[in-house]
């Protein structure tokens, strides 16, 4: 018995660490394997956990109430992380308009703004104009292209605002 085998029999009562067992990855198996026996009060082994499971049919319930913690902690911590990314951005602007007030603009902002998206221009101009052969020199360039249009996002997001509703809103892979 290993513990995909033991993946099958959780994933009744508490999916998401019922894939973590059966998944692909053997350390996350073991991970997840290991705190499941713990919350369990057995030995480490594929075996021991599915014979706690067989003789207690309370165990999958704990190991629900496990998941359960387990979302509110990761829910918790992408919430500080949404709060961390809205201070950052949110100084930044203090910043900007502390600059706008003083010097009347932000020369430093405004050049690099303006470069990007003139860089982000040019380059898009430079692979659709010439005829750029396959390998690593059109490769490099649709690599700088990307980067491109992040740094050009990244700017449009600074000076009116994120689209995190969107990515909230994308649906979810269960």
């Amino acid at each position: 018995m290993d513990w995909k085998d033991v993946g099958s029999i959780v994933a009744k009562g508490a999916p998401i660490l019922g894939a973590a067992l059966g998944g692909p990855v053997g350390a996350i198996a073991g991970a997840a394997g290991s705190l499941i026996a713990s919350m369990l009060g057995c030995e480490d082994s594929p075996e021991a956990v599915s014979e706690a499971i067989s003789q207690n049919p309370e165990a999958l319930l704990k190991l629900k109430e496990l998941e359960a913690q387990e979302k509110a902690r990761m829910l918790q911590w992408k919430q500080a992380q949404l709060n961390a990314e809205i201070a950052d951005r949110d100084s930044a602007r203090e910043r900007d308009t502390q600059i706008t007030q003083i010097k009347g603009s932000n020369t430093r902002a405004d050049v690099l703004a303006y470069l990007s998206i003139i860089a982000f221009i040019g380059v898009m101009f430079a692979l659709f104009q010439f005829s750029i052969p396959e390998g690593g020199t059109r490769d490099l360039i649709v690599f700088t292209l990307g980067h491109l249009t992040n740094i050009v996002k990244d700017v449009y997001g600074f000076e009116f605002g994120s689209s995190r509703g969107e990515q909230d809103a994308k649906p979810q892979v269960r």
